[in-house]
């Protein structure tokens, strides 16, 4: 975890926008940001929060990474890189989550278990709607994914996933499962 000791301030982001960087327990809520970076942030909050970057660009997204117990609620992460990044992050609640229209994947699970994720959006994304890399044990249920190269992809000895309730529509592939 040493790499979240970090002090990022004042810092602005593409589309004029903060950038905000938290490496302990925050509540936030109805915000319009350029990128939120969570980093050992343990039991914090997310709450009505719309991620933007540039119109041009495409570079931002929500990261959480090596944070746990945390809940993420009505999310819109879309024109970024990558709607929402979970890194090394396990047991958080995701519910009701948009991330449409980003340059990879619109969600995005990396060696991240026992994450709870509901009511999810992820449309017209460059490659993934929804993308599993050694992730275990996760349950995503209520799930529209559509226009997006691969609908939902589990890769890499991503083990015991639940997935429940998928619309997936218009998409190269549905499902994508490799190991």
């Amino acid at each position: 975890d040493s790499h979240c000791n970090n002090l990022l301030q004042n810092i602005t982001g593409s589309g004029g926008r903060l950038i905000l960087f938290y490496n302990y327990t925050v509540n936030l809520s109805n915000l319009i940001l350029s990128e939120l970076i969570l980093c050992n942030a343990d039991n914090s909050t997310l709450d009505n929060i719309t991620i933007q970057g540039s119109d041009n660009l495409k570079n931002n997204m929500l990261c959480i990474q090596r944070t746990e117990n945390t809940t993420v609620s009505w999310i819109n992460s879309s024109y970024n890189r990558i709607g929402i990044l979970l890194l090394y992050s396990d047991n958080n609640t995701l519910v009701n989550l948009t991330s449409n229209y980003n340059n990879i994947s619109g969600i995005y699970l990396y060696y991240s278990d026992n994450n709870t994720l509901v009511n999810l959006t992820s449309n017209y994304n460059n490659i993934s709607g929804i993308h599993l890399y050694s992730s275990n044990h996760n349950n995503l249920k209520d799930i529209t994914v559509g226009s997006n190269e691969i609908g939902i992809s589990v890769w890499s000895s991503s083990y015991y996933n639940t997935i429940n309730s998928v619309l997936a529509t218009a998409n190269g592939w549905g499902i994508n499962i490799e190991d």
